[in-house]
């Protein structure tokens, strides 16, 4: 494939809009948690996971383009995309660097979305666990097993029994 500044800038547009899409999806994931609608979770869990995909394939595209572009041996001083671009000869270096720079903001954006969203899902488990183990015997143990379904609770607790 024969690589020029244009091709390397349609990679980093599509890679740009592929993670804005995806902060778009974690955004309506974390919406969904808050608002405790469970029903939609999985669903956006797999429209996630699939522009995911999409994503990591922009991503190998590009920097395939990118090291065919870049002077052999040359090696960044600092993390992130726009300094990959430093690397590009003077003359190619402008639009695509805004691009980079764009690429670079959105991806640091996804990443604390992401975080955020592990964080509100663990909490939200950890508190239906408490909010749970009354009724389910469970003392201090997880409710959860390690494949993520409910346990089954060994003896039952008199107030589950009321519940029942």
């Amino acid at each position: 494939m024969a690589v020029d500044i244009e091709t390397l800038s349609s990679l980093l547009l599509a890679e740009h809009d592929g993670l804005v899409a995806l902060a778009s999806l974690l955004r309506e994931e974390q919406r969904a948690v808050l608002d405790r609608k469970t029903d939609q979770l999985m669903p956006i869990v797999g429209r996630i996971e699939d522009l995911l995909t999409c994503v990591r394939q922009c991503q190998e595209k590009r920097a395939t383009a990118l090291k065919a572009l870049i002077p052999e041996g040359e090696k960044p001083v600092s993390p992130g995309l726009a300094a990959m671009i430093n690397l590009l000869p003077e003359n190619l270096r402008a639009h695509p660097r805004s691009i980079a720079e764009r690429v670079d903001v959105q991806m640091f954006l996804v990443h604390e979305l992401a975080w955020q969203n592990q964080v509100l899902m663990s909490h939200s488990v950890h508190f239906l666990e408490q909010v749970l183990s009354p009724w389910l015997g469970q003392g201090s143990g997880s409710i959860y097993a390690q494949n993520g379904f409910v346990q089954k609770p060994g003896k039952r607790n008199a107030l589950f029994q009321a519940v029942a």
